[in-house]
């Protein structure tokens, strides 16, 4: 049986050797790949795992994948790692709220366009928009996360 022992020379330093016997007087660690497996389990996945295919879409939570006939646009809207659509509600310490739609690839001042004439019949003005084109972020002044993602999940992304 292989056993570590931790030796300490003196108060900061303290080095790890491999021994056979355990009579020494250090604290001695054992090497077991087959009780890994009881740690295996606690760790956390390192793939997130697709997401199983359901009879009918939008599941009850909401959730539908995306499909092929978002291809045909001039930008594309990532969704995030967990299969979710990027856009976020932020509220500000003053009280204002901002929606935010990331991930987007493409012509993203189309989709400012598009975001506007979606937002526009819901407001008595146009919406104040913001694009940060190298992030690839377009943000709203106002609260309309349920009304993109409507939006995008009716264009099938």
């Amino acid at each position: 049986m292989l056993l570590l022992v931790k030796q300490h020379l003196n108060r900061s330093q303290t080095r790890l050797t491999s021994v056979l016997t355990s009579n020494n007087s250090g604290v001695a660690y054992t090497i077991s790949k087959e009780e890994f497996k009881w740690i295996r389990r606690l760790l956390p996945p390192s793939i997130i795992p697709k997401p199983p295919l359901h009879s009918n879409y939008p599941t009850p939570s909401g959730w539908s994948p995306p499909t092929e006939t978002s291809l045909d646009l001039p930008y594309f809207i990532s969704r995030t790692r967990y299969h979710e659509f990027p856009v976020y509600e932020i509220t500000k310490r003053n009280g204002q709220t901002m929606t935010h739609i990331r991930k987007i690839e493409g012509d993203i001042w189309a989709f400012e366009r598009d975001l506007i004439g979606i937002i526009h019949p819901y407001l008595d003005f146009d919406p104040a928009t913001r694009v940060h084109e190298v992030a690839g972020i377009v943000s709203v002044k106002g609260n309309f996360k349920a009304v993109i993602t409507q939006y995008l999940r009716e264009k099938g992304f």
